[in-house]
């Protein structure tokens, strides 16, 4: 029996499932960032989606003043024919200011604290007058009588303006544009004469000195109110479930994006195996220099040949592992096959794809790559289900898996008493004989090992309560 084959295929397989230990753990940070970044979208997507609530309801509320106001006429300046203009003055006032919380900005519209001066309202700060009128001629003729008459303040040539019912303003732009509708030439003539005198008047563009309300003429009449502001509600709400949905497309861009950051590439696989080759490399460049040590050398005292030997070793196991890395990530991610068995399929395609090359080259015998192949899949299996158990128990991403698989290969050397090859040609009765050893060495050390297991669970409570307050403290710092 070659104990030399027996030893080198120990390591390898030790070697590999720390390979895929390693990828294992950055399977594992790639799944927790894309909870974390999921988790935060959908945080944001949620507060976005309040947000929304909130502002419709404070433009809710908007509309409702407006309601209270025309609920008590006697409130109301002017005759039943004229209180349309005070609640013009409210609606332009309250649906400006709800438009502005709906788009998640201040309302920025008042009242001003004289019903009957110069300026109705103020919108941040620039005054404004109101002139709603029964036709677009005579709201331009009430526009050049206020502008007369505070002549002495300027307004409407110092930034302020005037604010006509929409659809007038819209008439106007028509007309100036050449469509003049069912309107007579007198009454076309009529308004373009006044739009020109207000440009003369203010030495500004008309469409800065008039502006348009929110509302036509006949919306704010005491007989169509009601429903302007009902549908003002019904504009709100739909412009809120427009927000909605659009924080949700958002959303969902943004999760299809994370899912595509987080999803199997080359780029990660390129890194898997980097990681996992100088894990290989430095490992067994550990186990060359530990190997001369143990043979009575010092590390001064290292020769030339020693070092050539070591150095062709560690070069080796850094290529393996590197290969390793590379095959072990593309099964984890592309299969349901956990990190464990998956290094240990590759550890086996390794060593089958050595021992064929050295079968082809007349090295062994074929008895020998028989045995050889039956040893090789007997420590893939072995280094498999230790490093599956050695994660288990000591939960510390790489070094549960390699402690695991290093015991469990030198456990199964140690009970196997006779040695593997004899182990491999037992009879079904010693082979039986040697699963009750296994299984008693197995449940006295676990009945006998309570200060290791104490030991064992202290660690895992550890690392749990560990990985709680990294949690926390990854909330708290979103």
């Amino acid at each position: 029996m070659d104990e030399h084959f027996v030893h080198s295929s120990q390591q390898q397989n030790t070697r590999i499932q720390g390979a895929g230990a390693i990828v294992s753990e950055q399977n594992r940070q790639n799944a927790l960032e894309l909870m974390r970044r999921i988790h935060k979208i959908e945080t944001k997507n949620a507060a976005a989606k309040a947000q929304i609530d909130k502002n419709l309801e404070s433009a809710l509320d908007c509309v409702n003043r407006v309601r209270i106001f025309v609920d008590d006429p006697s409130q109301i300046l002017g005759s039943d024919n004229t209180k349309h203009g005070e609640i013009a003055e409210r609606i332009d006032i309250w649906f400006h200011n709800a438009n502005l919380i709906m788009h998640n900005r201040r309302p920025d519209a008042v009242k001003s604290e004289a019903r009957t001066g110069a300026e109705d309202y103020f919108v941040n700060g620039v005054a404004v007058q109101s002139k709603y009128i029964n036709s677009t001629n005579n709201s331009l003729r009430h526009v050049l009588e206020h502008m007369e008459k505070y002549t002495d303040i300027n307004f409407g040539r110092d930034g302020s303006y005037y604010v006509i019912p929409k659809d007038q303003y819209e008439q106007i732009k028509n007309i100036l544009s050449g469509n003049t509708g069912s309107l007579s030439s007198k009454s076309v003539r009529a308004i373009l004469d006044k739009v020109c005198q207000i440009e003369q008047e203010t030495s500004r563009s008309f469409f800065d000195v008039v502006r348009p309300g929110h509302v036509d003429y006949a919306a704010v009449q005491r007989g169509k109110v009601t429903e302007t502001l009902e549908n003002k509600d019904a504009q709100l709400n739909h412009t809120a479930d427009k927000q909605r949905q659009h924080a949700d497309d958002r959303s969902d861009a943004k999760r299809k994006e994370a899912q595509r950051a987080a999803a199997p590439s080359l780029q990660k696989a390129a890194m898997a195996a980097a990681g996992t080759a100088a894990f290989s490399g430095t490992s067994q460049l550990a186990i060359g220099i530990y190997g001369k040590c143990k043979e009575g050398k010092k590390i001064n005292e290292f020769t030339t040949e020693d070092w050539k030997d070591i150095g062709i070793d560690t070069a080796k196991a850094t290529a393996e592992g590197g290969i390793s890395g590379f095959a072990i990530y593309g099964i984890t991610n592309f299969t349901n096959i956990e990190a464990a068995p998956a290094a240990a399929g590759v550890a086996l395609a390794i060593s089958l794809s050595e021992l064929t090359y050295c079968r082809v080259n007349g090295t062994i015998s074929q008895d020998e790559f028989a045995e050889r192949c039956q040893i090789a899949a007997l420590n893939a299996a072995v280094s498999a289900v230790g490093a599956a158990a050695g994660q288990y128990l000591i939960p510390v991403p790489v070094l549960g898996a390699y402690i695991g698989s290093f015991i469990a290969t030198k456990g199964l050397e140690k009970l196997c008493d006779e040695g593997f090859h004899n182990a491999l040609t037992m009879s079904s009765y010693e082979v039986q004989q040697m699963a009750q050893r296994l299984a008693y060495g197995t449940t006295h050390i676990v009945s006998n090992s309570a200060c290791t297991t104490q030991s064992i669970v202290q660690a895992k409570s550890f690392h749990e309560e560990t990985q709680a307050l990294l949690d926390d403290f990854n909330r708290k710092k979103r």
